[in-house]
C-alpha cells in the first residue's frame, strides 16, 4: 500500500483541535497520540476495573457500580493516590487526568454531582477538556 498524501492545512488543524477521550494505555490512546491528537485519558468512576486495568465486562454482577457512597470512595482514593481497587480488592494504578461517570448508568446524574462535590472538597476544580489540556 502506497504512503497516504501529506495532510492538508485543514486536516491538520480539525486534528490538532479534537481531543479523544481514552482510557489510559489502550490501543485508542496510542494510535491517537501517534496522529498527533490531543488524548485525555479517564477514570471511569461508575466501572468495575480487572486487575490488568481493563473494565469488568458489563454482563458480571458488580460490573457497574451504582452506589454513590461506593463512587464517592473510588474518586477519593483515585484523587488521593492515582489508583483503583480492582474487582479481586488489589489496587492498581491509573493513569488517567479525567474522571467519567456514564450517562447511561443508573443515577448518574447524582453520581456525577458526587464526584463534583469530592473533586472540589480536596481542593481541585472541574473544568473542561479543553482546558485541561491546554
Amino acid at each position: 500500500m502506497a504512503n497516504p498524501a501529506p495532510a492538508s492545512p485543514a486536516r491538520r488543524i480539525i486534528v490538532r483541535n479534537l481531543i479523544v477521550f481514552s482510557m489510559p494505555d489502550t490501543q485508542v490512546e496510542r494510535a491517537a497520540d501517534r496522529a498527533g491528537m490531543r488524548v485525555l485519558t479517564l477514570f471511569l468512576a461508575d466501572r468495575a476495573y480487572t486487575p490488568r486495568g481493563e473494565l469488568v465486562s458489563r454482563k458480571m454482577p458488580g460490573s457497574v457500580i451504582t452506589d454513590v457512597d461506593a463512587v464517592r470512595a473510588r474518586v477519593r482514593q483515585f484523587l488521593d493516590d492515582g489508583s483503583v481497587t480492582t474487582a479481586d480488592g488489589t489496587r492498581r494504578s491509573v493513569r488517567a487526568r479525567s474522571i467519567l461517570v456514564h450517562s447511561d448508568t443508573p443515577g448518574s446524574v447524582t453520581l456525577g454531582k458526587a464526584v463534583r462535590q469530592e473533586v472540589e472538597s480536596g481542593g481541585g476544580r472541574v473544568v473542561g477538556a479543553a482546558e485541561l489540556l491546554a
